[in-house]
Formats: structure tokens, sequence, C-alpha cells
């Protein structure tokens, strides 16, 4: 974080809360970690990890955050993630998962 950012429109992906629901079982006492990569590749930006998330292919999502958080790599099954969004935002009321604006 205290590095400076590569390109032009780089910006610093945090983790704040993660919402309880079993298939995130473990990682719900997870905030304030620095994101660094999906999949193995660099995260550049909020609107990146959403597009690297919804190109996604492998039977995984992992998500690896800064070494100076503990290095924690957060591990997700790719195939349920569309309906286990969907129960999180209805156990939590939220109305619909985000979606970033285009500006």
């Amino acid at each position: 974080v205290n590095s400076p950012l590569k390109q032009e429109g780089d910006e610093v992906v945090v983790l704040a809360q993660v919402l309880a629901h079993r298939a995130n079982l473990g990682y719900e006492n997870y905030f304030d970690l620095h994101l660094l990569k999906f999949n193995g590749v660099e995260v550049r930006s909020l609107r990146h990890l959403q597009g690297l998330v919804d190109k996604r292919t492998g039977p995984f999502m992992i998500f690896e955050f800064a070494p100076e958080d503990g290095g924690r790599l957060v591990v997700l099954d790719s195939d349920t993630n569309d309906v286990v969004t969907k129960e999180v935002c209805s156990e939590h009321s939220i109305g619909a998962p985000g979606r970033l604006r285009d500006y």
C-alpha cells in the first residue's frame, strides 16, 4: 500500500468486510486486507477485479492478500459463486449484488 501505483487508473483494492455465509466459513473475521492478486493475476483496480471475477474459468476463486496483512489466501468455489452471492444479499438485506458504474 505504501509503494506508488504502477500505471494511471490503478487503485488499491481492500477487502473491507466479509458477510458471513456457510460458503465462506472461516473467513468471516477477515477485514481491512489489501488484495494483491486474483487467481494469480495482479489486481489493478476494483473494475479490473470485477472483470477477472466475471471471466473466471477455473473451479476456484483465489484471492491473495498482502504479506503485511499476513499473506492470507481466500479460496472460494467458483461454481457456486453466483448462487451464494444471491443468498448473501438476501440474508443481509442487500437489494442486489454491487456493480460498478461507468463514468
